[in-house]
């Protein structure tokens, strides 16, 4: 029924392009070529316009940049390979690292020759702050003693600072025979003595008692067992 009624509304509609003719089939043919040639055009454009916008999506995976980002992109991609700049960028920290200590290295050794401490121990020292989580900042500066002019050592702990005699006498008082040296210019001044020591590793020799706490801290936290490993 169906297909009957699609032949029927074919042939009424062909009759009344025919009739709209006048009945010339040769005029009627020209005018439904001619709209099929514009029809078949203008699906040939728009499936070129298709095909160049197709061209132009990124892939799968790929990603858009514009405008900043896309110079930036630049930029890193002309500075090398990942690889090469996650390696740059290591050996720079350990630079860095090497610089620092070093930095740190001159710094107490200035300050242990200012205020006639030993360098080895003051070092010792520092770094058992530094493993109690002190940040100790240290300054070495001109000041006025009795009227005279000098270098003096400082060292800030936080928020305060203090002379490092003052600070070093407070919280290293057990450790004072082995950090300082007799004769200093800002011991004379003060009117502060300590006698000469000697403190060393060979035979003969006392060993450096900031040296043997640091290293009984580590033994003691190496014997502690950790709960999660079984035995």
């Amino acid at each position: 029924m169906s297909d009957e009624n699609n032949s029927s509304d074919k042939d009424g509609a062909f009759q009344r392009l025919l009739d709209r003719h006048k009945n010339d089939g040769l005029a009627m043919a020209e005018k439904l070529f001619g709209e099929n040639f514009a029809y078949r055009t203008q699906i040939r454009q728009l499936e070129q316009q298709v095909l160049q916008a197709e061209g132009k999506l990124p892939g799968e995976g790929s990603v858009v940049l514009t405008g900043n980002d896309a110079q930036s992109w630049a930029a890193y991609q002309a500075l090398g390979k990942p690889d090469e700049l996650k390696q740059g960028l290591e050996e720079k920290t350990q630079l860095q690292g090497k610089l620092q200590g070093m930095e740190r290295e001159t710094t107490l050794r200035t300050v242990a020759e200012t205020v006639g401490y030993k360098a080895g121990v003051l070092a010792n020292l520092d770094r058992m702050a530094k493993a109690e989580g002190k940040a100790l900042a240290f300054d070495v500066r001109d000041t006025t003693v009795d009227g005279k002019t000098v270098k003096a050592a400082f060292v800030k702990d936080g928020n305060k600072e203090l002379p490092l005699t003052e600070y070093a006498a407070t919280n290293w008082a057990d450790f004072m025979p082995s950090l300082t040296v007799q004769g200093t210019q800002q011991q004379q001044a003060s009117g502060i003595r300590y006698p000469a020591q000697h403190a060393g590793n060979g035979a003969g020799g006392k060993s450096d008692p900031v040296a043997d706490f640091i290293q009984q801290q580590e033994q003691a936290r190496a014997a502690v067992k950790n709960p999660l490993l079984k035995e």
